[in-house]
Formats: structure tokens, C-alpha cells, sequence
């Protein structure tokens, strides 16, 4: 299971898929004080990404990639590598 349902913390890891969503947004609806822990999650479905955007639980733990943290509004914009052409 993606996501670990405890009394007040929602703790999402590995990749979180699509039909994931609709029961975050339940859980997270259904109670006050209720947070999310991100810090083994890899990598969300838009759609678990757009429940944690429009709902603004508390995180808990950020995530620990850059991008994901910045799309959260958790951290500031991953710096880019600039290529070189061949």
C-alpha cells in the first residue's frame, strides 16, 4: 500500500498511484489536525498531487526530491544544469 493511514498522520511512500486519491481526500476531510508524511515518498500521480494542492494539509515531512518539494511550495526551485552542445 502507497499510503499508511494512522490516527492523524497520512504516511505516503514509494510512488503514490492515481486510484490513491479519492480515499487521501476522504481521510484527510474526515478529521481535523490530520497531517501527511512525506519523507519516502518517490513520487505522486497528478491527481494525489492535485489533493495535496488543494486541500493544504500539513506536511509533515517534505519529500525528499527538490522538484517535488518546490511544486508543494516546500522549498525553493531546483536549481537547472545548463548542457553543453556537443
Amino acid at each position: 500500500m502507497a499510503i499508511d493511514y494512522l490516527k492523524t498522520v497520512a504516511r505516503l511512500q514509494g510512488h503514490v498511484d492515481a486510484e490513491s486519491a479519492e480515499a487521501l481526500q476522504q481521510w484527510l476531510r474526515a478529521g481535523k489536525k490530520r497531517t501527511v508524511d512525506l519523507g519516502r515518498c518517490d513520487s505522486l500521480h497528478t491527481a494525489v498531487l492535485q489533493t495535496l494542492l488543494a486541500l493544504s494539509p500539513p506536511i509533515k515531512t517534505p519529500p525528499p526530491d527538490a522538484r517535488l518539494r518546490h511544486v508543494l511550495g516546500l522549498g525553493p526551485a531546483p536549481e537547472i544544469s545548463a548542457r553543453s552542445a556537443p
